[in-house]
C-alpha cells in the first residue's frame, strides 16, 4: 500500500502530540488562600493596695491592634502568614496615693506598650481556632517592687497559661474561643465578632505584709476573612 507524504506528516504530528502530553510533568493544584484581618480591642483597670503603708495605686488603659496576613490551606492544615501588625490606639493613665502625696502618670510617663502575638491557626472538629495573646508589662509603675504583671486578652488556644496564670479560669462573661467555621470559608467572606470580660483579684503575701492586687479588662475581637485563591 502506498502511503503519501501528507499522511506521514499527519502520523508524525499526532505522535508528537501524544508524547508531549505524556511527558509533561503533573502540575499540583494551587492551595486555597484568604486575606485575613484581625482587630483586637481591649480596655481595663488595675489596682494595688498596701494597707500597711496606707498606699493605693490604680490605673486604666485602652488599646486597639489591627493585624493583617494570609490564611493558606496546607493539605489538611492551615498556615498563618504574617503581614502587618499595628497598635493603632493606646492610652494608659495611673494614679497613686502614698504618704499623703498624690501622683499621676500619663501614657508618655509610663512608656511601656502592649504587644500582640498572633501565633497560629489550629484545625479542630468544630472549626479553625485562632491562637493569639496580648503581652503586658508590670504595673502599677508607681508601686515599684510591689508591681505585678498586667494580664491582657488572650484567645482560648493561648489562654491556658498566659502570664503564668490560668487565664481562661477568670473569664467572667462571653467566651475567648476565637473560632472560624471552616465550611464558611468555601462559600465566601467571613466576618465574625467575639467578646468577653476577664477579672482576677486577691491578696498576695509579700515579705512582712499582704498586698491586694486587682486586674480586669473587656476584650472585643473581629475577624474578617476574604477568599482570594480557590
Amino acid at each position: 500500500m502506498r502511503i503519501s507524504r501528507q499522511n506521514i506528516l499527519r502520523v508524525v504530528a499526532s505522535a508528537a502530540i501524544v508524547i508531549t502530553v505524556a511527558e509533561a510533568p503533573a502540575q499540583k493544584a494551587e492551595q486555597p488562600w484568604w486575606e485575613m484581618k484581625i482587630t483586637v480591642d481591649g480596655r481595663g483597670e488595675y489596682e494595688t493596695r498596701l494597707d500597711a503603708r496606707q498606699a493605693r495605686y490604680s490605673g486604666s488603659f485602652a488599646f486597639t491592634f489591627v493585624w493583617s496576613g494570609i490564611l493558606r490551606k496546607d493539605d489538611q492544615d492551615y498556615l498563618l502568614v504574617h503581614n502587618t501588625c499595628d497598635l493603632t490606639a493606646w492610652r494608659i493613665e495611673e494614679r497613686g496615693s502614698a504618704d499623703e502625696a498624690l501622683t499621676t502618670l500619663t501614657t508618655a510617663d509610663i512608656g511601656n506598650k502592649p504587644e500582640l502575638k498572633m501565633n497560629y491557626v489550629l484545625r479542630k472538629e468544630d472549626g479553625l481556632h485562632i491562637a493569639f495573646e496580648v503581652a503586658g508589662f508590670d504595673v502599677p509603675k508607681l508601686a515599684g517592687a510591689d508591681a505585678f504583671l498586667l494580664v491582657l486578652p488572650a484567645s482560648a488556644e493561648r489562654g491556658s497559661s498566659t502570664g503564668g496564670r490560668k487565664y481562661d479560669l477568670f473569664v467572667k462573661s462571653g467566651s475567648n474561643k476565637v473560632i472560624i467555621d471552616e465550611d464558611r470559608l468555601a462559600r465566601g467572606p467571613v466576618d465574625k465578632a467575639f467578646a468577653w470580660t476577664w477579672k482576677n483579684q486577691g491578696w498576695v503575701q509579700k515579705q512582712d505584709m499582704n498586698v491586694f492586687q486587682s486586674s480586669s479588662h473587656e476584650a472585643r475581637v473581629r475577624v474578617v476573612v476574604i477568599p482570594k485563591g480557590q
